[in-house]
């Protein structure tokens, strides 16, 4: 299912894992307050685009966090709990 345009959340990424998301939500959409992982368990070569994804999701966990809540408050779509989890459409209006 392509990413519907009312969400404007990126798609899960192989960094997005190393930030907490589930492994299995590559190429989903996906929600999340992201966790900067300890630097000595990243790569080095890895370490600037680990900290450049986590800026980004961490702004965008705020920034959508209102727009989300409601999303789900409608029905629209159900943000799932956890690190990563994809928003699932929701089905007949019931999350």
């Amino acid at each position: 299912m392509p990413k519907p345009q009312d969400i404007k959340a990126k798609t899960v990424n192989e960094v997005d894992v190393l930030l907490g998301a589930d492994a299995g939500n590559v190429g989903l959409v996906g929600y999340f307050q992201p966790v900067l992982p300890d630097q000595g368990s990243v790569p080095v070569d890895a370490w600037d685009r680990v900290v450049s994804r986590f800026n980004q999701r961490s702004t965008e966990f705020h920034e959508l966090a209102g727009k989300m809540a409601r999303y789900e408050a409608d029905g629209k779509f159900t943000v799932h709990e956890g690190g990563g989890l994809p928003l699932q459409p929701a089905v007949d209006g019931v999350p």
